[in-house]
């Protein structure tokens, strides 16, 4: 990864509830998702030796993109939330009967101090106040060398 890199994701995140009824519900299939109690698999890093089994704590659905090259957190922020956003009454349903918490997350990795913008249009911010979500950045900045003086 040369250049800066955005990965975002919509969560849905509780202590328990049917992934596949939130499925139906949505008409949205996640691209990724796990139940409480489920085993974590191990990395295949063979620098990390773990012998302690590690479980999911909570339950999760997650609509997300992978990392993309760009320096624009917003447009991937539309992107996830399109296939949503008429699904508000659905997701407040949901968020009633299971108490979830919804997140929209942003990743981040900042490469030769390339920082992206990270700003939310109107319909995102919306969104995100109707269903009661949280907006949510986890920033990593990877070292590089500058040319600014100290």
């Amino acid at each position: 990864m040369d250049q800066t890199n955005i990965m975002t994701y919509f969560e849905i995140k509780g202590d328990d509830f049917p992934i596949e009824y939130v499925t139906e519900l949505l008409e949205v299939n996640p691209t990724n998702s796990f139940f409480k109690g489920e085993e974590i698999k191990r990395t295949k890093n063979h620098k990390i030796i773990s012998t302690k089994r590690r479980v999911r704590t909570y339950t999760s659905w997650q609509l997300r993109i992978d990392y993309v090259e760009t320096l624009d957190a917003s447009k991937q922020a539309n992107e996830i939330i399109a296939p949503l956003l008429n699904k508000v009454n659905e997701l407040i349903t949901i968020k009633k009967k299971y108490d979830c918490e919804f997140i929209l997350m942003q990743v981040p990795i900042i490469e030769n101090g390339s920082c992206p913008a990270m700003g939310y249009d109107q319909e995102v911010i919306n969104f995100c106040s109707k269903i009661g979500a949280s907006i949510e950045i986890d920033l990593y900045a990877n070292p590089y060398d500058s040319d600014w003086d100290d």
